[in-house]
């Protein structure tokens, strides 16, 4: 079942400057592998705003290009879900993702 996690994770300090956003709450840190939402202000086009990063800083992985309904459409919320999270975007999409690596395990839409 999925869960949201409210503990607040500390990143590596050479970590923010990689990244053109801030960071949104929640992270998760699964196994070695902390997984980020950019928060995208309103008005800019970021659609792929959910990274893999490593302990250390490293990005590991990028959430990968989907087709969207809308061109606007940034994930905007992520959830555990056991080992793997889901990440959630404006379309409705729902992306089940491995987060070692980034790979897509489930696509859904929600409405």
């Amino acid at each position: 079942m999925a869960n949201t996690l409210s503990k607040a994770i500390p990143l590596p300090s050479n970590v923010g400057s990689k990244f053109p956003f801030v960071f949104r709450s929640p992270k998760y840190s699964i196994t070695t592998v902390i997984v980020v939402l950019l928060e995208i202000p309103t008005g800019a086009k970021f659609n792929e705003n959910v990274y893999g990063i490593d302990l250390t800083g490293n990005v590991l992985w990028q959430v990968p290009k989907k087709r969207y309904v809308y061109e606007d459409s940034p994930y905007t919320d992520i959830v555990r879900d056991g080992d793997n999270v889901v990440l959630f975007n404006w379309d409705g999409l729902q992306l089940t993702v491995e987060p070692k690596a980034g790979g897509v395990l489930r696509e859904d839409y929600r409405r």
